[in-house]
């Protein structure tokens, strides 16, 4: 029997979009970024699917490398798109990293307030045996040790 291949789904589909908890603000709006002296423009849809030239992109930076191209060797070039994308808010250009930022100018949920850790249940720490074992530097040889016996010296003596 022949095994059955595995269908790949494209690698942005099924994943949530980064955008997602800020579709709200961002749907239907453009987003701009500036590259190699060219002004780039993507929409953002209600989901927060990011839509360059009828192509859809699952986050900021995939579709920042999308913009940038491939190096010479073949591989997507890295961006952060964060910070090369910027959408219009109150008649202004503002960073999309400023949505998910303390600098955000929209309000965004409180993070919520971390508990203080307790110490372990199992008590306080048992302290460390101390060992038997030599040291290198401390354990001979046999036939060093038979040497040193035998009253045959190298060392002169002064």
């Amino acid at each position: 029997m022949a095994k059955e291949k595995k269908v790949r789904k494209p690698k942005g589909e099924g994943r949530t979009p980064t955008l997602a908890p800020y579709a709200e603000t961002l749907a239907g709006k453009t987003i701009y970024m500036n590259h190699g002296g060219k002004k780039h423009t993507a929409s953002v849809l209600t989901s927060g699917v990011i839509r360059i030239n009828d192509k859809d992109y699952t986050s900021p930076s995939s579709a920042g490398s999308a913009i940038l191209g491939k190096d010479k060797n073949g591989k997507p070039r890295q961006v952060d798109g964060w910070k090369s994308w910027y959408f219009n808010k109150d008649g202004e250009r503002v960073m999309l990293n400023t949505l998910r930022g303390a600098k955000s100018p929209l309000t965004l949920e409180a993070p919520k307030p971390r508990k203080a850790k307790s110490a372990k249940p199992n008590g306080p720490a048992k302290p460390k045996k101390a060992t038997t074992r030599k040291r290198r530097a401390d354990r001979k040889a046999p036939e060093a040790e038979e040497r040193a016996g035998s009253g045959a010296s190298t060392e002169a003596t002064a």
